[in-house]
């Protein structure tokens, strides 16, 4: 059974910037798969739907 995480980057947040080393390092450590959700708070996601 392979574990998996769900991410959740925003591309403006300094946040999702700093953890995404931490995160990469657990996913190699723990083989792990990743659910990737990008966020965005601006509204410019909802205008190119």
């Amino acid at each position: 059974m392979t574990l998996s995480v769900d991410l959740f980057y925003s591309f403006r947040s300094p946040f999702s910037y700093l953890g995404l080393p931490k995160t990469l390092k657990l996913v190699a450590e723990f083989d792990l798969a990743v659910k990737l959700a990008s966020t965005c708070c601006s509204g410019v996601c909802r205008a190119r739907a």
